[in-house]
């Protein structure tokens, strides 16, 4: 019985080297190359560069807000007179509107009068075609 053990410690043998076979690369592909290690001197020129392209960018900007800074400086001035301008329109438009009531107050007197002035003259002819007389001389034979 001796022979039958020894085969089983063979094939446990033989199993070991088949389970991992070396991978085949595929005909299509290509081997990578591999990264180089980063240039630091490269990268801190490069930076340097941004940099300063950015700096006169900035100064630049700087610039163009003091121009705008420099002509938007007229506009307080502008403001501050439109503000005085306005006063004294308002002042004026104040003083108008004052007359045009007054205007309109005087108006109605006067229309007050001329319908006054109306009503007498009514009155009047309403006097004389009530007396009936014409003139003087139907006066004069009325009285005799």
């Amino acid at each position: 019985m001796a022979p039958k053990a020894a085969p089983k410690a063979v094939s446990k043998a033989e199993a070991k080297p088949k389970a991992k076979a070396p991978k085949k690369k595929e005909e299509g592909e290509e081997e990578k190359p591999k990264m180089a290690a980063p240039d630091k001197q490269a990268f801190d020129e490069k930076l340097g560069k941004i940099q300063d392209e950015i700096e006169k960018l900035q100064k630049k900007q700087k610039s163009f807000g003091d121009k705008i800074a420099e002509r938007s400086g007229g506009k307080e001035e502008f403001y501050a007179k439109k503000a005085e301008l306005r006063a004294q329109l308002d002042e004026l438009n104040a003083k108008v509107n004052e007359l045009h009531a007054k205007k309109d107050e005087i108006d109605k007197a006067m229309s007050g009068k001329r319908e006054e002035g109306r009503q007498m003259r009514d009155q009047v002819k309403n006097m004389k075609q009530s007396i009936g007389f014409t003139s003087e001389q139907d006066i004069d034979k009325r009285i005799a």
